[in-house]
């Protein structure tokens, strides 16, 4: 969490970049790559996120880190389109047949997480939260919103120190953590947890109502764009922008 706040400065050229040109062409290029449907562009996806990760200078377990949280859902999903995919099959995995289309929607589903991954990962290591926030202020996002994701980040801290205060109570009253036996107790325990983060939340803004919060806009950055936030957002750009238009040329019917 420490990370996401402040991540390790380093000399990569995505560090010094303006916030507010970062954040629309890595959404540009994310946009793009959530277009690609044909194996054709796979590779080009692919050695797009794989050379600007390689130019933010951050290590490899950064992106393994990220990889492993949706790994399991998306593997299960990529397994079932697989299995059950329409199609002739071209070979069986027991009483499994494996169809073509089944290997080409497995393979674009995580070629395109891998990629947007990547890319999300170069984003936030790149740029600190506090100024990622105030820049998607700049660009428009709600006050509201921007503060609610800086109290749900400040007292992530304040709840998991509750849930391991509550955790070390139930272990001393013979309450074990392992095996399926305890779902009931697992169900309380977050029950509770959400019952005083909602406690808490109450508190928290009657405490800042008293002292005149209203939840107003700050002022927009009057930052300007130098020569190197130029030509790396119309870089970006002109690749989302390719992607995109190739696409769609293979969509075209007859193609």
């Amino acid at each position: 969490m420490e990370k996401l706040i402040n991540p390790e400065p380093n000399q990569s050229i995505f560090c010094h970049w303006e916030p507010r040109a970062k954040i629309i062409a890595f959404s540009l290029l994310l946009l793009s790559f959530t277009m690609v449907k044909s194996l054709a562009l796979v590779m080009a996806m692919l050695l797009t996120s794989s050379i600007i990760f390689s130019l933010s200078g951050l290590p490899a377990k950064c992106l393994l880190h990220r990889w492993k949280i949706p790994a399991f859902p998306v593997l299960l999903i990529g397994l079932i389109l697989l299995f059950f995919s329409k199609g002739q099959p071209q070979l069986y995995l027991g009483p499994l047949p494996i169809t073509q289309e089944g290997l080409v929607a497995i393979l674009l589903i995580l070629s395109r997480l891998m990629c947007m991954l990547a890319l999300i990962a170069v984003l936030l290591a790149t740029t600190p939260l506090l100024l990622l926030i105030n820049a998607m202020r700049d660009l428009g996002l709600p006050g509201i919103l921007a503060d609610m994701i800086l109290f749900t980040l400040r007292y992530l801290y304040t709840l998991n120190d509750q849930l391991e205060q509550m955790k070390r109570a139930l272990t001393v009253r013979g309450f074990s953590t392992q095996g399926l036996s305890n779902l009931k107790q697992y169900g309380i325990l977050i029950g509770a947890i959400l019952v005083r983060s909602f406690e808490q939340s109450d508190r928290v803004y009657r405490a800042m109502a008293v002292r005149g919060y209203k939840c107003e806009s700050g002022p927009t950055s009057n930052i300007t764009w130098n020569f190197q936030d130029k030509v790396l957002f119309y870089s970006f750009s002109f690749l989302a922008f390719l992607i995109a238009l190739i696409q769609l040329y293979f969509n075209m019917p007859g193609v």
